[in-house]
């Protein structure tokens, strides 16, 4: 039986899409620039519902959050608890040696592919 597909909303999967393109800081993703930033519309959430959907991300182990000095992958440092607090100050960072990164996980990368069908031979 095949895989089902992933349901996604589209701010989640705006933001697997951007997990998977760089590494970067989840400030960004509160920026007045965000377009710039990441050179297409935004996600089209406000503070709180982005702070869920960040949150409905790591719990499901589908991106996670690392120092990118320290981490060559996004394990999810939060498995299985809610940490709004920590997604918060994720979000709220200024400071750029300071910065926390997000990423896909494996998981999220296959439920990035499952649901984008790249053709990777095109």
């Amino acid at each position: 039986m095949p895989e089902a597909e992933p349901r996604l909303t589209r701010a989640e999967y705006w933001i697997l899409e951007s997990a998977g393109e760089s590494f970067r800081p989840p400030s960004l993703l509160v920026s007045e620039d965000i377009e710039a930033h990441y050179n297409k519309p935004g996600h089209g959430l406000d503070r709180l519902a982005l702070v869920d959907t960040l949150d409905r991300l790591v719990s499901g182990g589908l991106i996670g959050f690392a120092d990118i000095r320290g981490a060559q992958n996004f394990e999810v440092p939060f498995t299985g608890q809610r940490d709004r607090p920590r997604i918060e100050a994720a979000l709220a960072e200024s400071h750029p040696d300071k910065f926390t990164y997000y990423g896909l996980t494996a998981e999220g990368g296959r439920v990035w592919e499952a649901f984008a069908r790249p053709d990777w031979d095109a």
